[in-house]
């Protein structure tokens, strides 16, 4: 027996060790679910904000990144709080953390290893955009000098960055790489009051603008819960998990807010899209049960104590109806 329990042991270890080797290689692996989502940047391009490098220090970026999120999330939503309406302070909190998880994967910039194949052409010269005024708006922002980039195009053809060694790229997704940023905002639509002004180059601004923008939808569909029957929960009181959910497809995903309730009806044909919000919402949730802040292990974010546990009090805090926000209120002070 004590031969068998030695074998075992080691057995056992061996398990270990190769597990803990493999998540050692996801965590500092490119992270290959952005490959065909990254614009690639002029190498003097200005960006503001942390940068994504999977080489680098996740717990620097990851306290950097939510920090912006959770001062941002605030100054939206302090309204609430001030009026003693905590719950709707905490569901708007809820539905921050949520989107540009869900929306860019906690991600706007990152800095690469430059390989063959990795800048892609169609991306960078903006052929790939389906519509003809995206692509004119694409074509004035980010391949020709102007008031934001003064000396140099934001982004470059991949010809020219050959000889670069590392690379640095700004997520631009959505089907046909329309969608920029961390808050994934749409070229097309927003090019006056985002992309015009320069905000892309900014991590700070670009949450600042995506949040805004949810705001526009949260807070007359909260108002005026009792019109959307997805949000009434035992005949008067409102369903908030709802609200999070519905923002997001009405205001965000389908920019009307008469779609709100459309991730309550089966046969929408944006079910996918609803759950697929729904499932990054969750994954927001088992933060607080010490779950994996990020999409995946290749994109996993470190944080300090003192972020983790702001991130965990907005949950509990949402999720039990409370107001403990010792944790919170030292990330907005410092």
């Amino acid at each position: 027996m004590l031969e068998f329990a030695k074998t075992k042991f080691f057995l056992t270890l061996g398990a270990v060790l190769l597990s803990t080797l493999c998540y050692s290689f996801q965590a500092h692996s490119r992270a290959t679910i952005l490959d065909r989502s990254m614009l690639s940047l002029h190498p003097q391009a200005q960006i503001e904000g942390p940068i994504f490098d999977y080489h680098g220090d996740r717990q620097a970026y990851g306290d950097y990144f939510f920090s912006i999120l959770i001062n941002e999330a605030h100054e939206q939503a302090s309204r609430y709080l001030k009026q003693g309406d905590t719950q709707g302070y905490y569901a708007f909190m809820l539905l921050a953390l949520t989107v540009p998880l869900h929306e860019g994967l906690y991600v706007q910039f990152r800095t690469v290893d430059n390989t063959p194949g990795l800048c892609q052409e169609s991306l960078n010269n903006g052929t790939r955009l389906q519509n003809e005024i995206a692509r004119e708006f694409f074509q004035q922002t980010f391949l020709e000098v102007n008031s934001h980039n003064k000396e140099v195009p934001y982004a470059v053809s991949c010809d020219q960055l050959i000889e670069e060694k590392r690379i640095n790229q700004l997520i631009s997704g959505g089907t046909d790489g329309s969608d920029i940023s961390v808050m994934q905002v749409n070229v097309r639509w927003h090019y006056d009051n985002f992309l015009g002004r320069g905000d892309y180059r900014s991590v700070e601004r670009s949450i600042r603008y995506g949040l805004a923008y949810l705001m526009r939808g949260f807070r007359p569909v909260y108002a005026n819960y009792e019109n959307y029957h997805c949000l009434i929960e035992d005949k008067s009181d409102i369903n908030y998990e709802g609200l999070i959910r519905g923002t997001w497809a009405g205001q965000y995903n389908s920019g009307n807010i008469t779609r709100t309730c459309r991730f309550a009806d089966s046969s929408s044909p944006y079910t996918e899209r609803d759950m697929g919000f729904k499932n990054n919402l969750e994954k927001v949730y088992e933060i607080a049960n010490g779950g994996m802040i990020g999409f995946n292990r290749q994109l996993e974010l470190k944080v300090s104590y003192e972020v983790r546990a702001a991130l965990e009090e907005i949950i509990v805090n949402f999720l039990n109806q409370s107001n403990d926000r010792d944790a919170i209120e030292q990330i907005l002070e410092s």
